[in-house]
């Protein structure tokens, strides 16, 4: 045994170990059930509260190593120490004692090799169960290579920390019914299931993660943290080069109290997704994020009081935006502030935000550029009563449908949105002019022309009507008064550049234009 710091150390010696560690070891392992050695130095340390060191080399267990509390196992580094076993081992790497609390545990500084091909369903380490919680268990600098299951498990633990761990080709890194937890700046290649799965868990923090290909052949997600609370999820790059997974981001079941922050995704199914399950989500922020390639780009099911703010969404095949009702209807909802560009790439029949039965939510400040097969920007359709929302100062670009927005509510107030072309088009002669939001360029090409204008369908709609193009007299008949006068209901435009601008009002309950503004447009 020997001292660093005042902490004791007890050397575990590889069989092929060098000289100088040779040297100085407490134990050496002759190549096969190296485990047992190891276990006696974790009980040597456990009594005392130490530090087990394994040096440079490979150790071949053919039983668990069991940790006990009060106890760090280190290697020399990534690579340079490497646990593993033999064929048909078939045995889970690093485990609790599984019969007391496990307290102040450590693993660090080493590789474990899991050598799947050869063996079944193995677990690196597992720490935690619901007979005996642990608390204060950290793992850092690990490398889990060749997993059928978990890399790296705790399970009911208080202070979990998982730091700058290396996951290839096999499971994840797991946690469940813990709290205080923090993975930060771990790194997850071609994972079987999810890269990151913490669940029913509260305050956990994820935080700067690399995860590609997790959940191969198509399931899973990036990173998983179903029915936990207040959790942020912040500053990771997930990206899919094979089939897409389930999500990026999954939040299944009731989670409360969620940030996912600064977040980047390619090539997954959705950027963020949660429902199917019950109880709703709530006080929800999803600020920030960046995905490109994925099939939609957030999927709500129900919900209340959520953010989505300053995202952008890029090359997404069907909707950016889908919010939709699950068990209840999702309510309280901002979308503010995100950029959308080529959305419907696979020419489906959606919408670039598809937002169902969704009430008193702000729908404010986004950009929408190009949506595919003729399809609106934002369609708020509804099965169960979508109304009591505001849509205000959007901006829409490339746009198929005259109308950018449809299919909302009797009370939803839609304004000062803008778009490249006119929100609603001129009909021909004698056609209706659709009562929506937005502006006319009215043109004439044959002689006087006529169209008429039904009453207003939304509170705080506003309709721009200018005459650009005068091979005759324009006349638009509306199909009430336009003005608290009376008995004018008719604008005769003769001459370019006369324009009105009319305003959705309600009067003794009933939706009505009302002039605004009026440049050279004579009434009657």
């Amino acid at each position: 045994m020997s001292r660093h710091s005042g902490t004791p150390t007890f050397v575990v010696a590889a069989s092929n170990a060098g000289p100088e560690s040779l040297d100085r070891a407490d134990y050496e392992c002759s190549g096969a059930n190296d485990e047992v050695e190891i276990n006696l130095a974790i009980v040597a340390a456990n009594a005392i509260g130490g530090t087990v060191e394994l040096t440079e080399g490979t150790f071949t267990t053919a039983a668990s190593i069991v940790m006990k509390s009060n106890v760090t196992l280190s290697g020399a580094g990534m690579g340079r120490t490497i646990i593993t076993q033999p064929n048909g081992a078939n045995i889970d790497h690093i485990i609790d004692d599984g019969d007391a609390v496990c307290t102040d545990v450590a693993v660090k500084d080493l590789t474990i090799d899991g050598n799947q091909d050869n063996n079944g369903p193995v677990t690196g380490i597992q720490i935690g169960s619901i007979a005996f919680n642990a608390a204060r268990v950290r793992f850092e600098c690990l490398e889990i290579l060749e997993m059928d299951t978990a890399g790296l498990q705790g399970d009911y633990v208080t202070d979990y920390w998982v730091i700058d761990c290396r996951m290839v080709d096999g499971e994840c890194i797991r946690g469940s019914h813990c709290e205080n937890v923090v993975v930060r700046g771990c790194i997850s290649i071609d994972s079987d299931g999810c890269g990151i799965v913490i669940g029913s868990s509260q305050r956990v923090a994820i935080e700067g993660n690399v995860i590609i290909d997790s959940g191969r052949g198509g399931t899973g997600a990036g990173i998983d943290v179903g029915g936990s609370h207040h959790v942020t999820v912040a500053g990771n790059v997930i990206e899919v080069t094979g089939a897409p997974i389930n999500a990026a981001i999954w939040t299944q079941g009731p989670v409360v109290d969620v940030a996912i922050i600064g977040n980047v995704a390619f090539g997954a199914q959705r950027l963020v997704a949660w429902g199917f399950d019950a109880g709703a989500p709530r006080n929800i922020s999803i600020v920030g994020n960046t995905g490109r390639g994925l099939t939609t780009g957030l999927v709500l099911y129900s919900g209340s009081d959520v953010l989505v703010a300053d995202n952008t969404l890029l090359d997404i095949a069907q909707s950016a935006i889908n919010v939709r009702t699950d068990n209840t209807d999702p309510t309280r909802f901002t979308i503010r502030g995100n950029h959308i560009y080529n959305v419907n790439t696979d020419a489906a029949a959606v919408d670039g935000f598809d937002l169902q039965d969704l009430t008193y939510s702000t729908i404010e400040g986004n950009t929408i550029d190009t949506v595919g097969l003729n399809r609106w920007a934002i369609n708020g359709r509804s099965a169960t009563g979508s109304d009591y929302n505001v849509y205000k100062n959007n901006r829409f670009l490339n746009i198929g449908k005259p109308e950018s927005i449809v299919a909302i509510g009797s009370h939803d107030v839609v304004c000062g949105n803008i778009a490249d072309e006119p929100v609603v088009g001129d009909p021909v002669d004698g056609a209706a002019i659709l009562p929506g939001s937005g502006e006319i360029a009215l043109v004439t090409v044959g002689g006087g022309e006529a169209r008429s204008l039904a009453d207003p369908l939304h509170l705080g709609d506003e309709l721009y009507l200018y005459f650009d193009t005068d091979a005759g007299d324009c006349v638009v008949t509306a199909a009430s008064d336009i003005t608290q006068v009376g008995g004018e209901n008719v604008m005769t435009f003769d001459t370019v550049g006369e324009h009105i601008l009319l305003r959705a009002i309600s009067i003794a309950g009933a939706l009505k234009w009302r002039v605004i503004v009026n440049e050279g447009v004579v009434l009657s």
